[in-house]
């Protein structure tokens, strides 16, 4: 039997999003929004997030076409793309999905480091067209092994770029996720201590291939001169947290 009660859906609104980043320490805004669906009732209940995403997002697609072909639907807690705007509920739980425009380019979709960190700015992303990059970035972040989701458009052949990764990370492809819309990588990453880091992918034109050179050392990457602007750039933000709490503490 399913519940025609409707859960508690929840948005993180900017308020919201204001007090994480005090607690955190985070200045910036992510790409992504989080929604969370909380089922109070004994039952299990069947939500369609189309019914909701208009009341915060603009349809970026076709009226006739489904909102993931607009959105992309994370779910959280399962490690997973929807590919479709309906979820269940089970009686006292929660579903969490991280919702992000799709595009044309890369765009990161999930991970498994932090509930919040791609909508609080904590994990972020960037993609360059010319050199054909696609980094991730991390910082404020204690935990030191976690997933990222990567969704592409086209089916291009993609490797590490192990040249524009922090001296703290190392990363993995372990998976290749194709759809008749999209292709997904599912990227295992490690961080050897809690610092700021960076992945980076080498995404290869259409109908092209990759070609994964030497491995070099965390010694020969913070050597490289982009991974230290990389690192010095990512611990700034760090270093000047550090001093807006002292002189706040100071103050008191």
């Amino acid at each position: 039997m399913i519940s025609n009660r409707l859960p508690t859906v929840h948005f993180l609104t900017k308020f919201e999003l204001y007090l994480l980043s005090n607690y955190f320490g985070v200045e910036e805004e992510g790409d992504s929004t989080l929604v969370a669906f909380m089922n109070w009732s004994s039952l299990p209940v069947i939500r369609t997030i189309a019914v909701d995403l208009p009341l915060i997002f603009d349809r970026t697609c076709a009226a006739d076409r489904p909102w993931t072909s607009s959105h992309y639907l994370f779910d959280f807690w399962n490690g997973e793309l929807l590919e479709t705007s309906t979820v269940k509920i089970e009686p006292h739980s929660a579903r969490a999905i991280i919702v992000t425009e799709a595009t044309m380019d890369p765009t990161l979709v999930g991970n498994s480091f932090s509930l919040v960190g791609m909508s609080d700015g904590r994990i972020n992303s960037k993609w360059d067209e010319k050199s054909r990059k696609f980094t991730v970035q991390g910082h404020k972040l204690s935990v030191m092994n976690g997933t990222l989701w990567v969704t592409l458009p086209h089916r291009n052949k993609c490797s590490i770029d192990y040249e524009r990764m922090s001296p703290n990370s190392s990363a993995t492809i372990v998976e290749e996720i194709e759809t008749p819309e999209h292709k997904t990588l599912k990227i295992s990453v490690s961080i050897s201590r809690v610092a700021p880091w960076q992945v980076s992918i080498y995404i290869a034109p259409p109908g092209e291939d990759t070609e994964v050179g030497e491995i070099p050392t965390p010694r020969k990457r913070r050597e490289s001169i982009d991974a230290t602007e990389i690192v010095e750039e990512l611990q700034g933000d760090g270093l000047k947290l550090r001093q807006r709490r002292k002189s706040g503490i100071s103050k008191n």
